[in-house]
């Protein structure tokens, strides 16, 4: 059933109004709350300018500890999605954001390296639950013509929250010894305060669902309703010839795998580190806190731009694979670059080719899979990758200590880049050009899919 279907069946829906108000209603609750939890994932690469020295945690502890978070993150995202299908999204959600904003309070308190690795893994189990449970949550509420702008805010809203976080980290920082609390104790408590309020809020300002929204009309709960049921049927109408479990082993998901997992390793292995890398160039907190937006800053119109133009001509693999070139390329030049401000062009090109590349990454899958098999690719894919979130700032760490610089730890995780950049063109064979079906929106469906 399509929208004017609908309409004409109900006369007295104006669907661009309902749509409208569920965008103003819904989405900045679930923006912000994504925004939080980005913060609570990386304020530790700040705290560390200062609570290495008080821990006395080594470079290699360092990375485990950061890294750690995506161990819970990997392991508890499956159990995450079964509990969200059991209890719903509102109370799934609400209750993970509590969940998160009381473990990144708790870490202001530790006293030794393992009670902080504890809290970062615990942080990870409990975010493993939040992007799947807003996708979903979305799901109930949007029809599939109307999702792709709806969830393009969220793949923005890391590099919103990591432009946001730097300025704010290091202003934090500057109430070092206020009430005689170090700085870096101040900013696990300041941000990790307003994110137990917001979870508190989300119990009320978010709605089931369509039909316990009072601030619809009955005849716009009916339209909206018969709408999402009618894709729901469609959906699951939808026959393939392969299994959900034959496609999480299908060769070219194991190469998009491959692919994604060496830029995760060396994004996060960057983005963990960006401010004892930029620690480089200025003592400064606050002037560290200031550049290190930057990145994220340039990071958001590039995505922009690289997806309507991989939008445009219906190619994926050569745009994914221009933007890994930009992040093997941005740590080369971070790398032989030192104490020189070249070295923060070269991290910003990380970041922009990281985030630019996304979109159209996850497009890849829909172009030989269909239905719940695309879906499930861009589950293992994520979660597979997600793992080299902890390798990235482990083996950062680790080669630093060995070297004693980061000179080496950014050559490898350039050679990383390269490695993706290789693999995903190798995609190119069986990447056609085909915008009709192969689109950025396509895969943003199949990725609500993946949450069910």
């Amino acid at each position: 059933m399509t929208g004017s279907d609908v309409a004409g069946a109900a006369p007295e829906v104006d669907e661009s109004s309902v749509i409208r108000r569920m965008i103003w209603r819904l989405v900045p609750v679930v923006f912000v709350c994504y925004v939080f939890a980005y913060l609570d994932r990386v304020n530790i690469s700040f705290a560390a300018l200062t609570m290495n020295a008080d821990l006395e945690i080594t470079a290699t502890a360092y990375g485990w500890i950061a890294g750690i978070f995506f161990i819970g993150y990997f392991l508890f995202a499956v159990p995450a999605n079964v509990v969200l299908a059991k209890v719903g999204a509102r109370i799934w959600l609400s209750s993970l954001t509590v969940a998160f904003g009381v473990i990144g309070l708790l870490c202001a308190f530790v006293q030794d390296q393992m009670t902080l690795a504890v809290l970062r893994f615990l942080l990870g189990a409990a975010e493993a639950g939040v992007f799947p449970g807003i996708i979903v949550f979305l799901t109930l509420w949007f029809p599939a013509r109307h999702r792709a702008k709806v969830l393009t805010a969220f793949i923005i809203a890391a590099p919103v929250s990591a432009a946001l976080g730097g300025p704010l980290a290091g202003a934090i920082l500057q109430l070092h010894d206020a009430l005689g609390v170090a700085g870096w104790r101040w900013l696990f408590l300041v941000e990790g305060a307003p994110t137990v309020l917001l979870g508190l809020a989300m119990f009320g300002l978010l709605a089931s669902g369509p039909r316990t929204a009072r601030w619809l009309s009955a005849a716009e709960r009916r339209w909206l309703v018969t709408e999402l049921e009618t894709e729901a049927q469609a959906v699951e109408g939808t026959a393939g010839s392969m299994s959900t479990w034959r496609a999480l082993i299908h060769p070219r998901v194991m190469v998009l795998c491959v692919a994604q997992t060496c830029v995760v390793v060396a994004f996060y292995g960057f983005a963990l580190w960006l401010p004892q890398l930029l620690a480089r160039l200025t003592e400064s907190t606050t002037a560290i806190g200031m550049l290190s937006a930057l990145p994220f800053v340039l990071a958001v119109p590039t995505m922009i731009l690289v997806a309507r133009s991989s939008d445009r001509t219906g190619e994926r693999s050569k745009h994914v694979a221009a933007c890994y070139v930009l992040v093997a390329v941005g740590l080369l030049i971070a790398a032989v670059s030192g104490t020189s401000w070249w070295a923060l062009v070269g991290l910003c090109l990380v970041a922009m080719g990281n985030f630019g590349a996304q979109p159209s990454f996850f497009a890849l899958p829909s172009i030989f899979l269909t239905g719940a098999r695309v879906a499930a690719a861009v589950a293992i894919i994520s979660s597979v990758s997600n793992l080299g979130g902890f390798l990235g700032p482990y083996m950062i760490g680790a080669l630093k200590d060995v070297t004693g610089g980061f000179t080496v730890p950014l050559l490898v995780l350039a050679c990383l880049g390269l490695v993706g950049t290789v693999t995903i063109l190798a995609t190119a064979r069986w990447s056609r050009p085909n915008a009709a079906t192969d689109t950025p929106t396509a895969s943003s469906g199949d990725r609500e899919g993946s949450t069910r």
